[in-house]
Formats: structure tokens, C-alpha cells, sequence
């Protein structure tokens, strides 16, 4: 069985992060490990506390999976400190992993609450984004990496072009939050790939970990960048359509009924 390493913080509601991660990971077939960067305090609506992890027990977690497992690959998400990206970058150069890396950079709460202070933004840019095969920022976080205002298809291509020109290997700029349909755009430093669904008019908690944790998935699996992005977004429209909404105040879970 392929195996992912889900790379992020601790949600005790486990709506995002590694419980999140690790679920979706096992429902497409995947074996899932998670390390931990961050205890947070956290439900459906609010983020009140991110209590980073010390890199050295980040990397310790890390080195006893690599010294044990072969894993395919590697989700980042939550990292929480610039010490932790430092080390994480650090760890993954020296192994030399040669497997695909999905970095979905949490910069922003669902609420708008800023989790990363700039200096961390500045040393993810510089020091995350040149390792990643993909990168897998919503409207906001792309905001926040490309210093522009990221709001429609055309803000969303060029912000596209300049993650990528940081480094990333392809890109995929999340369309959840736009207005009309969710389109998400995947760059690949040449080609501009429009991928649409229908948008989910409620806000859900933790869409953009899932979406970038069943990317990482396929990549595991084998499938190419063009399969894994497809089928990712299919998966999550399958998801809108298998599960049902629980209210919680203001934003929904999802709660599989089978």
C-alpha cells in the first residue's frame, strides 16, 4: 500500500489538518501518517489558539517515520513558525526525498484571522515553495504570498505565474471563494488549466485540506499532476454529493451518513 505523510497541525474537531488529512488519505486507498507542527483550539467557526510544535520534536517525529517507512509522498499544511519551516525544508533537503510535495500554505484562517506573521510568510516563500512539486493557495493566501489583490480568473493566473516563478513546480490557485462557480486554476509555468464545479453557496471548514490531501493521494498513487488535480476536485464534488451538511454556527461539517 502506497503511503502519505500528512505534515500539519493537530484540529480537535478534525474538520482540517492531520485528522482531516489522514481520513481522506485512507478513504482513496492511501496508509497516512501524520507529524504534528501545532496544537490548536479550534471548531466549525473559530481558531482561537495555534501552540507550535518545537522544530526539534517536528523532526524527531519526522526522522523516526523516514528511519521506519518508505512514503510516497508528503503533505505540508499547517507549519506555524519559522523555525518549523526552516527545519522541515532542512530535513526533507538532507534525506534527499524525491517524491512529490504538497505544500497548501496555511496563511489564513477560514475566518480571516492571520495564522502565519509575515517574516514566516517571507521564509515559506523562500524556503517551502522552491521544494513543493505543488502549491495549493485559496484566493486569500495567494493574496498574502503574491502581495496582490487575488479575486477573479485573470488575478488568480497571474498570481499562478508568480508562485510559480518562486519556485513551485506547478501551481493550483483555489477558486472556492470566488462569486459564480468554483474554479480552480492549475499552472504548469506554460499552460493555464481551468478546472470548474459547481460552488457550494455554505462555508465549509477545511475544503482546502481535503482538496490538497486527496492531490497528494493521487500523486502517491502514481497519477500524473493533470489526474491528480482532476481527480482530487472530483472527489470533492463526490463528497458534496455523498455526505450531508450538519449546521454548526455559521459553517458545516461533513458527516459521512453510509
Amino acid at each position: 500500500m502506497k503511503i502519505a505523510l500528512s505534515i500539519a497541525g493537530y484540529d480537535p474537531s478534525a474538520g482540517a489538518g492531520i485528522l482531516s488529512d489522514i481520513k481522506v488519505f485512507s478513504s482513496m486507498g492511501v496508509y497516512g501518517f501524520g507529524v504534528t507542527t501545532a496544537i490548536t483550539a479550534q471548531n466549525s467557526t473559530d481558531l482561537t489558539v495555534v501552540s507550535p510544535i518545537s522544530s526539534s520534536m517536528v523532526i524527531r517525529q519526522l526522522e523516526l517515520l523516514f528511519a521506519d517507512f518508505h512514503i510516497d509522498a508528503i503533505k505540508i499544511g499547517m507549519v506555524a513558525s519559522k523555525s518549523n519551516i526552516i527545519s522541515i525544508t532542512r530535513f526533507i533537503r538532507d534525506i534527499g526525498f524525491s517524491g512529490p510535495i504538497v505544500l497548501d500554505p496555511i496563511i489564513v484562517s477560514s475566518t480571516g484571522s492571520s495564522i502565519m506573521d509575515p517574516i514566516s510568510v517571507r521564509t515559506l516563500i523562500k524556503e517551502m515553495i522552491p521544494i513543493s512539486t505543488v502549491v495549493t493557495p485559496n484566493l486569500r493566501e495567494a493574496s498574502v504570498i503574491c502581495e496582490m489583490i487575488v479575486k477573479d480568473t485573470e488575478s488568480m493566473m497571474e498570481a499562478a505565474r508568480r508562485i510559480h516563478n518562486m519556485g513551485a513546480r506547478y501551481v493550483v490557485v483555489k477558486g472556492g471563494h470566488l462569486k459564480d462557480d468554483a474554479t480552480d486554476i492549475l499552472y504548469d509555468g506554460e499552460e493555464f488549466i481551468k478546472i470548474s464545479s459547481k460552488r457550494i453557496s455554505k462555508e465549509v471548514h477545511g475544503t482546502g485540506c481535503h482538496f490538497s490531501a486527496a492531490i497528494a493521494a493521487n500523486l502517491a498513487s502514481s497519477m500524473d499532476i493533470y489526474e491528480s488535480v482532476r481527480g482530487a476536485k472530483s472527489f470533492m464534488d463526490e463528497l458534496f454529493a455523498r455526505w450531508i451538511f450538519k449546521p454548526g454556527r455559521g459553517m458545516y461539517y461533513f458527516i459521512d451518513h453510509r
